[in-house]
């Protein structure tokens, strides 16, 4: 058994919530994926996945996300709840 304290988890970036914050931004939008949908398998898009090396069918919602994608972090280090619509 060792004595030290456990690691304590990474500090997320703290949101500044005047608007809710979409954390599901799309780098790609959905409108043009739509135009990509195949109908074997129906209603999907091939996603390549560059890091891995494959390509595998997705939804068009789940295609092309990204993570506060449009979001940009202050000098505070917080992130701003900034999206495309706004």
């Amino acid at each position: 058994m060792s004595n030290e304290a456990p690691a304590e988890p990474e500090p997320q970036p703290e949101i500044n919530r005047r608007r809710s914050a979409p954390k599901r931004q799309h780098v790609i939008p959905r409108l043009h994926l739509k135009n990509f949908v195949a109908d074997n398998p129906k209603g999907l898009v091939w996603t390549y996945d560059a890091v891995e090396g494959t390509a595998r069918p997705a939804t068009p919602e789940n295609t092309g996300v990204q993570s506060y994608f449009y979001s940009a972090e202050t000098t505070d280090g917080k992130l701003t709840a900034r999206s495309r619509k706004q």
